[in-house]
């Protein structure tokens, strides 16, 4: 599956100030069944950020649409350490 995703990267003061950011992201599907609001809402977007930022551009991003649905639903997994205290505190 393609996700057409709009990026962005903010105007810098200084070399890795900021990261690129995602804007706007419509799926493929989507995208084939209303062209003309995908349009619309890349230009509504670019409209909004283009003075804050310095390239805006859309690129499409391939992911597994498998993946995903297994993602979506199986229940998370979730794993971690027990904070026991914290830094600078006593318990």
């Amino acid at each position: 599956m393609k996700l057409y995703t709009m990026f962005g990267q903010r105007k810098q003061h200084h070399e890795g100030e900021f990261g690129p950011e995602v804007l706007l992201c419509w799926d493929e599907f989507t995208v084939d069944e209303n062209v003309d609001g995908w349009e619309e809402a890349c230009q509504e977007t670019r409209s909004k950020y283009q003075e804050s930022f310095s390239a805006i551009r859309v690129i499409a991003v391939n992911v597994d649409q498998e993946v995903i649905t297994r993602l979506l639903n199986e229940p998370p997994e979730i794993t971690g350490d027990t904070l026991v205290s914290l830094p600078n505190t006593e318990v």
